[in-house]
């Protein structure tokens, strides 16, 4: 149906199934639509004409007789409107009327979306509407390619066809968010439209079919009756459609598996409250915990109540994670509440660390995403507010571990830590399309002496196109009054700066005059990067790079030890505490006089630990074994 084959018959078997898909669409009333997509390599002439013809013939003995024809995401001759309008009405001439019994053909323009469509009597949508025969329908996808179906839109488009617009709603398609399951209610739809307004709405639903069928039958629903369509209630009674004996579990999953975390955000979890670690109330940590215990149940519910096993094919890799979820959602809690007594540091690293996700956890959730709006965050946060208090607690100042900021509306969410995890492979994406004035930046948790920062803009430094390509950097103390680094930076991906201390709590990357309507993503954003050199005190390691990252004054990070770690002794310290992961074997703690002979060894097996050193003449402390430290705090008693 595409090009280059879109000429050619169908080989046999798949001629077979599109006729037994005609045949069972007619069986249930269902009106089987085929389209082409001709329009990348199209020739405005008779061959081609014919061609189509041909294509068009071959469908129509297979026992179609609808038809669409797409000149959409193509570049070229093919996407001249005036060539478009006259095969369109050739071809309804020619075919359709011929026929007899072929619906009014369905087109796709090339300016499906507000977002670039030429809206001036010289753009192609007016030149449908003048030239198009109007019993064509024409597609529309509304202010942007996904988006609400609106009075105000279809007034914008129909104004221009000269007739109400087929209305494509991209809900609830999830080809740009894959790794996402959409559950929710259909909402976005307005209940004032008319025949008038609009003469159809179709629903680009997910490649998976029977998860698609909560969105549908909501679509269904809104279209059968859209003075009295209600969102919720008509899920409601999707779900009950779709899983009558395990309804109450599927309802927990769907209500938690509805955002997009990405451009056409959509509403979740809107029964639970979520809350940070500072906001903490007996009453709704308890209803949160139970919300978090519900959640942990329900992939087990649903293998057993479930009836519709394609159904559970489809959402069993989700409901896997959900469950995964639930589970760490609960113990954070149960965590929160050895953090706030205060009296336990140890009970409360190794209780922390076992709730940290790890690198395989988080590549499984990333495959299967579900509570992206609250559940995920909390946990996040959770984790993170009780990681900043605690080491901050232990080393008496402010941590380092600093949080991405910006003007985005995903700006302050856990997004931002993608370009603040030390790995170029990730990266925080706005969701959105940049404008003047937006911004991305770092605050830094304390007004520090900033002499270094660098910034990795862009999915990648070669061709990417969501980066600023007109910013300015600038820092401030005060978040209002903001200092300019470097006054003007064009088409750069790669920023450095380095330069005299400046005072400065919050650093960030503005964007100034562009055309462009991009997203905005960045790889990494480091503020005083910390070097070895700059640590004060000696270290032997294996990796030079990254063993820093165990005396960083961050918990986000940490060094992995394979064999030795070994770190000199600053004058004044008594006492260091070891923050580790999980020890899969006991680790060798040795403790060193400057003349290298040994003066202690002791072997332990706690995440947390407290080294004493043995007395004063102790110059080096060596770590031996395999240990994941998060950090290494030397302390003055």
């Amino acid at each position: 149906h595409s090009c280059p084959n879109w000429r050619l018959p169908y080989p046999e078997k798949e001629a077979q199934n599109i006729k037994e898909l005609v045949q069972a669409c007619k069986r249930n009333r269902v009106d089987f639509v085929w389209a082409i997509h001709p329009g990348q390599d199209i020739k405005w002439n008779e061959e081609d004409y014919q061609n189509l013809v041909n294509k068009f013939n071959w469908m129509y003995d297979l026992g179609v007789r609808d038809f669409a024809i797409f000149f959409d995401d193509i570049s070229g001759e093919g996407t001249n409107p005036l060539k478009q309008t006259e095969l369109l009405n050739r071809l309804t001439d020619d075919f359709v009327k011929a026929k007899g019994d072929v619906s009014p053909l369905t087109v796709c323009p090339t300016d499906y979306s507000k977002l670039w469509a030429n809206p001036t009597p010289q753009g192609s949508l007016a030149i449908y509407g003048n030239s198009l025969n109007p019993d064509i329908k024409v597609f529309w996808t509304g202010d942007v390619v996904c988006s609400d179906l609106t009075p105000e839109t279809m007034e914008w488009i129909n104004s221009r066809i000269k007739r109400p617009a087929y209305y494509w709603w991209n809900y609830p398609v999830t080809d740009y968010i894959r790794n996402f399951i959409l559950q929710g209610p259909v909402y976005g739809l307005d209940t004032s439209l008319t025949k008038e307004n609009v003469c159809g709405v179709v629903s680009n639903p997910m490649e998976h079919g029977e998860a698609s069928k909560l969105a549908l039958y909501g679509v269904a629903d809104y279209t059968w009756n859209i003075a009295n369509y209600n969102p919720i209630d008509s899920w409601e009674r999707g779900l009950q459609e779709l899983t009558p004996k395990a309804k109450d579990a599927y309802r927990t999953f769907a209500i938690h598996s509805s955002d997009t975390e990405n451009g056409y955000r959509r509403d979740e979890s809107w029964e639970t409250k979520t809350f940070r670690i500072a906001e903490w109330n007996d009453a709704t940590a308890q209803a949160l915990k139970t919300e978090f215990e519900k959640i942990e149940k329900v992939p087990a519910e649903m293998e057993q109540g479930c009836e519709n096993k394609a159904l559970l094919q489809e959402l069993r890799p989700w409901l896997t994670e959900f469950g995964k979820l639930g589970t760490r959602g609960k113990q954070a809690i149960e965590l929160a509440q050895i953090y706030r007594s205060g009296n336990d540091d140890s009970s409360f690293w190794n209780k922390y660390v076992q709730n940290l996700m790890s690198k395989e956890d988080r590549k499984a959730y990333e495959a299967h995403k579900s509570g992206t709006l609250k559940l995920q965050p909390f946990y996040e946060n959770a984790m993170d507010d009780m990681a900043h208090g605690f080491l901050k607690k232990l080393l008496g100042t402010t941590p380092k571990d600093y949080k991405g900021i910006g003007s985005f509306g995903n700006s302050g969410t856990i997004l931002t830590k993608l370009m603040l995890d030390n790995d170029t492979t990730t990266y925080y994406t706005s969701g959105i399309g940049q404008k003047e004035g937006d911004w991305i930046g770092v605050d830094l948790r304390d007004i520090r002496d900033v002499t270094e920062i660098s910034i990795l803009q862009g999915r990648n430094s070669v061709d990417d196109v969501d980066y600023f390509d007109h910013a300015i950097l600038e820092c401030s103390a005060d978040g209002k009054t903001w200092t300019p680094l470097i006054k003007e930076l064009n088409k750069q991906y790669v920023i450095n700066w380095k330069g005299d201390a400046v005072k400065a709590r919050y650093v960030r990357l503005k964007r100034l005059e562009s055309e462009r309507k991009n997203y905005a993503s960045v790889r990494s954003f480091e503020v005083n990067p910390l070097h070895v050199e700059n640590l004060g005190f000696k270290l032997e390691s294996e990796n030079p790079q990254q063993v820093v990252y165990a005396f960083d004054q961050n918990l986000s990070t940490f060094y992995k030890v394979s064999n030795t770690l070994t770190f000199e002794v600053p004058q004044g310290t008594k006492t260091y505490t070891l923050l580790m992961d999980k020890l899969s074997v006991p680790l060798k703690v040795k403790q060193f006089d400057k003349k290298g002979e040994l003066v202690s060894e002791t072997s332990i097996s706690s995440p947390f630990f407290k080294l004493e050193l043995t007395n004063d003449k102790v110059t080096k402390v060596t770590l031996e074994g395999k240990a994941e430290i998060f950090e290494v705090i030397a302390n003055p008693q």
